[in-house]
């Protein structure tokens, strides 16, 4: 059975074809084949000896080749017409290799993007954790992580790209993820840093006055004239009391006894 097999892969009439079989006296650089070589040819799966005899008559007739002697006996030889089949087959076979070759090159897009994937994943949990660890206040891993985060990125690249730098900040942010929330330290640590911001804030603003103690002074101010002005209009009336006072003991004494 596998003689049988091996002997209709060598006499597959679907391979020897007028085009293949012009390919191939072409490709001995114009010089003539003989019919064996032709019958032991690979690419032409190896075709019995009546069958390429039967073609290269009809190839001989439509004037695409003309018999010759080759080293190894009769043969023949291709002539200067061109044959449609052939060309056909030729440009076949160069559009296949462009298609081959965009599918090496997407392949290789491919391969180049799922890394950048699994680059930037890896990234993104890496950070994470040591995210957590520093809202947890868990300083020796944080310290680890961070220092072994940094080496990596050194080492994979030479300019760090915009991307890395926000998921590299982004580890001494607040985690808000379940087990920090419910487990961990998150809100000690976040009241830790608003009091630190705001007391860095504090020293690089210039001292402000207090607004109470304007209001105070602006208060004082105010008082200090109402009572002015009391005093003033109490000094008045004084004055006239003594003036009226003045003129009722004057027109008592000159009275008629």
């Amino acid at each position: 059975m596998l003689y049988w097999k091996q002997l209709m892969k060598r006499t597959d009439p679907r391979r020897l074809t007028e085009a293949t079989l012009m390919r191939a006296v072409l490709e001995r650089s114009g010089k003539p084949v003989a019919i064996k070589t032709l019958t032991e040819l690979e690419a032409l799966g190896r075709p019995p000896r009546p069958a390429v005899e039967t073609l290269c008559e009809t190839l001989i007739e439509r004037g695409y080749l003309v018999p010759a002697v080759a080293g190894n006996g009769n043969g023949v030889q291709a002539t200067a017409k061109e044959h449609p089949g052939l060309w056909a087959l030729l440009i076949s076979d160069h559009l296949a290799g462009l298609d081959a070759a965009r599918t090496a090159d997407a392949a290789g897009a491919r391969d180049t993007l799922r890394d950048l994937v699994n680059t930037s994943v890896f990234l993104k949990k890496a950070a994470r954790e040591a995210r957590c660890a520093w809202t947890r206040a868990d300083d020796d891993l944080y310290g680890d992580l961070t220092g072994q985060l940094d080496a990596w990125i050194a080492k994979q690249w030479e300019t760090t790209p915009a991307w890395v730098a926000r998921r590299r900040r982004s580890v001494e942010t607040l985690c808000r993820c379940f087990d920090c929330q419910e487990y961990g330290d998150g809100e000690r640590r976040h009241e830790d840093v608003k009091r630190r911001m705001e007391a860095a804030t504090q020293e690089e603003l210039p001292e402000k006055d207090d607004p109470t103690d304007a209001l105070d002074e602006a208060i004082t101010v105010e008082m200090e004239s109402d009572l002015k002005t009391q005093h003033e209009l109490q000094a008045q009336v004084e004055a006239i009391g003594a003036q009226v006072a003045g003129l009722i003991k004057q027109n008592g004494d000159g009275a008629p006894q």
